[in-house]
């Protein structure tokens, strides 16, 4: 129950991200980058009120960014990139007030970007770059 921070990066992990990973209520900070990560992102990861960064990008995770997003309310760092995630960005996103970092490049997501994108003051970094 005190654990703050895992980070595994570049350490060639094959599975995918445990369902229990919601439990971990103290996290601030998740690193998975540039695994071999598939499944989808799992929805309880949204119960990580206290997280700050969340590196998930250069795996091969698929599925749908979670409904609910937005929970994380104390997020600065949101990197999804080089995954093989489909579906929309979530509305939801826009309820991240402290979202300073986010990366989307190279998914598969369809749809609209979020209108109120625009409105989250301390967005300094957004990308999202489509591959065809």
């Amino acid at each position: 129950g005190r654990l703050v921070e895992i980070s595994f990066d570049h350490k060639q992990l094959n599975s995918i991200i445990p369902e229990n990973i919601g439990d971990l209520d103290k996290l601030e900070i998740l690193r998975l980058t540039d695994n071999e990560l598939t499944g989808g992102i799992p929805n309880n990861i949204t119960n990580l009120s206290n997280l700050k960064i969340l590196k998930l990008n250069s795996n091969s995770l698929s599925g749908s960014i979670p409904e609910n997003i937005g929970a994380l309310s104390n997020l600065d760092s949101l990197y999804l990139s080089y995954n093989n995630l489909t579906g929309e960005i979530p509305s939801s996103i826009t309820e991240i007030d402290s979202l300073t970092y986010f990366a989307l490049s190279n998914n598969n997501l369809s749809g609209p970007i979020p209108e109120d994108i625009g409105f989250l003051d301390s967005l300094k970094y957004f990308r999202m770059k489509r591959v065809f």
